[in-house]
């Protein structure tokens, strides 16, 4: 059950009354500075007829409401107030901003209202761009993707809590990539300085592609660390998720695959085709190792064999790429998954593989074929 699911259950059980006095704060407009925090834990802040409250809502092993207030009897009004807002304005609830992350640093807070969390860098309400993709708003974008940089790193860069913050609906929009790029280009070579908010970066927003920042790196091992740590952070103001897990260990990989490799032996439940580690190898220029995991861990999913199998058939020279491109064609049953290498093989050998595929496609391919 979702939080949205689990605040609509739980709002069944509360008195009429206690929700009307609720409604008052809303109708006022008195919440505001929404946190989402991970898929767990909703938070926000009201401001009371007294003081200022900060409200949370958390589910997982059980489902609790907290409030800031001394107000002896539970659920409180604030907290009630959360919880009808969570349930019509699900959508505003956002991770915490890029100065927010910034501010917190080793002092992140698991608890959304302990005094490392300082609520006044929380977005009173959601700014355009962490809202899904607007057209009409592109044009903000390539301004600041033209913006100059600045002289002494991207620690002042106005452009960077932009990209760090962006709802993910807008990288799937090639107007949008492009001026990341444009931006990118500006922001080379790195400072050392600025490793950790490169690291950040990619952590708030694991879409963006970022493998030229991390494959110029001056001292790989240093940076790897880094991200390891990242990684391990004991309680990240953002929290981690699969994804992000999944493109910090590419990142690892680009800068020192050793370092990378029992890591992605722990992470297999997230990358169990190993696809993903593979073309992390390839592009950190370790082609032979990213072909020998492909060949020792070809899939049994059809498709995934068939993505396998298209990865070799690309890193392998075309003489090379023979067998693969034959078991291919006998996996898919097309012969068209044979046209490129038909100029490899002899006619005689030609006629007996497609005769084959067309005729009885449980047979096996025979060694003398390649």
């Amino acid at each position: 059950m979702t939080l949205r699911e689990r605040a609509r259950t739980w709002l069944n059980t509360i008195p009429v009354r206690l929700q009307r006095r609720a409604q008052d704060y809303l109708t006022q407009d008195r919440l505001h500075r929404r946190l989402r925090l991970g898929d767990h834990t909703l938070a926000a802040e009201l401001i009371g007829y007294q003081d200022t409250y900060h409200m949370a809502l958390t589910t997982g092993i059980q489902y609790e409401l907290t409030c800031s207030c001394s107000l002896p009897s539970q659920p409180c009004v604030h907290a009630v107030a959360l919880v009808l807002d969570v349930d019509r304005h699900f959508q505003d609830y956002t991770e915490a901003s890029w100065k927010a992350c910034l501010q917190a640093k080793d002092a992140l807070s698991r608890w959304p209202f302990d005094e490392g969390l300082d609520w006044s860098l929380i977005d009173k309400a959601r700014p355009w761009w962490r809202h899904a993709y607007q057209a009409e708003r592109l044009e903000a974008i390539r301004e600041g993707a033209l913006r100059p940089p600045a002289r002494q790193g991207i620690a002042k860069d106005a452009s960077l809590a932009l990209w760090a913050e962006l709802d993910p609906s807008w990288l799937s929009h090639p107007a949008v990539t492009d001026a990341f790029r444009i931006w990118l280009d500006t922001r080379s070579p790195v400072v050392p300085q600025d490793w950790p908010l490169w690291i950040l970066l990619h952590w708030m927003q694991p879409l963006l592609p970022l493998n030229a920042i991390f494959l110029s790196a001056v001292h790989p091992s240093r940076a790897a660390q880094a991200l390891l740590a990242q990684m391990h952070h004991p309680a990240p103001l953002i929290r981690p998720t699969a994804q992000r897990h999944i493109r910090l260990l590419e990142d690892i990989t680009l800068l020192d695959p050793d370092l990378a490799n029992p890591l992605w032996t722990l992470a297999e439940g997230l990358d169990p085709y190993h696809l993903v580690q593979a073309d992390a190898l390839f592009v950190a220029n370790q082609r032979k190792k990213a072909i020998a995991l492909l060949e020792r861990h070809l899939p049994n999913d059809k498709n995934a064999r068939r993505q396998a199998r298209r990865r070799l058939v690309q890193w392998t020279s075309p003489e090379d790429s023979v067998p693969h491109q034959l078991a291919m064609a006998w996996e898919s049953g097309l012969i068209e998954d044979l046209t490129s290498i038909q100029h490899l093989i002899s006619p005689q050998t030609w006629d007996r593989v497609t005769r084959a595929i067309q005729t009885d496609p449980n047979a096996s391919p025979k060694d003398d074929w390649v």
